[in-house]
């Protein structure tokens, strides 16, 4: 406890190098301060942002994923970025089971295409096959497109399955992505 408190004072030092090791720190320790900067922190490098959302989301706690999801919902480009890029990082499997889930049932269309891309960098094919069948069509041709870059088992045959009984627009999609695969 005495470490976070100290920290603290470090959030508002004059150099934001300083403020960000900080933000680190509290999020490393697990600190609730770390849930309540990072929804309130403006403008910080991708980089950096990406960092902070695999910490939160590995808290494994719905209090911060919603963080998380908050500041991806505003549709910032930057944002969503950084959200991709955590995915790598994440350390737990309840995180990564929290990415699948939003991928697949998140009621907000772009929150599951920035939760499909995630899967993609960490080459999930197999939630990435089931997102495949999303409903909204940009959600869809992004789990394929994630699809067509894995280098999973198994990945052919599921595109010539979605070829066969696919709809017009989710068969071509397919249909391109095992070509390119072929390149």
């Amino acid at each position: 406890k005495g470490f976070a408190s100290s920290l603290k004072r470090y959030l508002k030092d004059e150099n934001a190098g300083t403020q960000h090791l900080a933000m680190t720190a509290l999020g490393t320790v697990r600190d609730p301060l770390f849930l309540k900067e990072l929804a309130s922190r403006g403008s910080v490098g991708v980089s950096l942002l990406a960092q902070w959302f695999a910490l939160a989301l590995d808290y494994d706690t719905k209090g911060a994923t919603d963080v998380v999801l908050r500041l991806v919902e505003r549709g910032n480009s930057s944002v969503e970025t950084a959200f991709i890029q955590a995915a790598p990082r994440l350390k737990t499997e309840s995180a990564r089971s929290k990415l699948k889930r939003l991928a697949l049932r998140d009621e907000r269309s772009g929150i599951r295409l920035a939760a499909v891309r995630g899967l993609a960098a960490i080459d999930d094919a197999d939630t990435l096959i089931r997102a495949a069948r999303d409903a909204d069509p940009l959600v869809a041709t992004e789990a394929v497109r994630g699809l067509s870059l894995s280098e999973s088992p198994g990945v052919d045959e599921a595109l010539v399955d979605m070829v066969d009984d696919g709809s017009d627009f989710g068969a071509s999609s397919a249909l391109r992505a095992f070509c390119g695969r072929r390149q």
